[in-house]
């Protein structure tokens, strides 16, 4: 049972990485008395600092700390599911609210978005720790092989499948649903919304990405890696993804420097990919998203939404 939250709608700020969407976010949020927040599946995590782009400085406008919610919520080797970002973006938008501030959910993790605007269908489905343990060494695409394989269900129409930890939920779900016939999804809640999209151009978005990743190598990106293996260790690493995974198979000798940044800079580029046709199914499934330019400059991106939401 979700609670009842005071129906004002939600501004949401959504696009690949390296699209600008948290400063945004934090510029339009200093015009209209707002704060954030973060639908990012790995800065949930303490520690995930480089990799995972916690550019704290964007929150600060005009010399003004801009408000932001579930960052740094839990440890690497702790469990954050969707539902638990589900309650916790439910209370903080509470609070938000309270305070007569208008709530803007930024982020890159379409699932966390959807959920938030549209409720958890499968909720009440249960972890299967045995089928976890079962499949955890696979890779993404491993999995991806055999969920596609098994028995068609609903949640086969709206998997995100762009993690492998997405896609065992997704295995888990099916499994679930394939031997409960009996199972009722939950009833889905609409939430009043503006969906801003940021849009980028390939090249030029492929190009930021590549920038990117070298300013975050020569601000300590690796010396991040080696503090979370030697704390957490590989496994943990590897959980993690993306930046993560790859500097793990960096550091325990897999990889050398040279294929280490190529193959992660190709991970990079094929993720933002992904967000981007996931975002793409969200339209399909009737989510109304309003795109612009994330090449035009800040001031006319803040103008171009001021114009949509008023």
């Amino acid at each position: 049972m979700y609670k009842t939250i005071r129906v004002t709608p939600v501004l949401v700020i959504l696009g690949p990485t390296a699209s600008g969407k948290t400063k945004l976010a934090a510029a339009i949020a200093k015009r209209i008395s707002g704060e954030i927040i973060s639908a990012d599946s790995r800065q949930v995590y303490r520690e995930l600092n480089i990799g995972t782009g916690k550019d704290y400085s964007d929150y600060v406008v005009e010399g003004k700390l801009i408000p932001y919610h579930l960052i740094d919520c839990v440890n690497p080797d702790e469990l954050f599911t969707v539902s638990d970002f589900i309650r916790e973006y439910d209370q903080a938008r509470t609070r938000i609210e309270k305070q007569c501030k208008r709530t803007i959910l930024c982020g890159g993790t379409g699932s966390y978005i959807v959920a938030a605007l549209n409720g958890l269908t499968y909720d009440g489905i249960p972890p299967n720790t045995h089928l976890r343990n079962q499949f955890t060494h696979l890779t993404k695409e491993e999995l991806y092989t055999y969920f596609t394989a098994m028995p068609r269900t609903a949640v086969h129409e709206t998997a995100d499948c762009t993690t492998a930890k997405r896609v065992l939920r997704a295995i888990e779900i099916a499994d679930y649903l394939n031997t409960n016939k009996s199972f009722k999804p939950a009833e889905a809640r609409q939430t009043p919304s503006h969906i801003i999209g940021l849009s980028l151009n390939t090249d030029v978005r492929n190009a930021r990405i590549e920038k990117r990743l070298t300013s975050r190598l020569q601000h300590g990106l690796l010396d991040e890696g080696e503090r979370i293996c030697t704390r957490y260790g590989y496994t943990v690493m590897h959980r993690m993804g993306l930046e993560y995974k790859f500097m793990a198979l960096h550091l325990s000798g897999t990889l050398t420097y040279a294929e280490f940044y190529e193959q992660l800079l190709t991970a990079i580029k094929q993720f933002a990919k992904r967000q981007m046709t996931y975002f793409r199914k969200m339209q399909r499934d009737g989510m109304d998203i309003h795109w612009i330019d994330a090449e035009l400059t800040l001031q006319d991106q803040c103008k171009a939404i001021m114009n949509y939401i008023t």
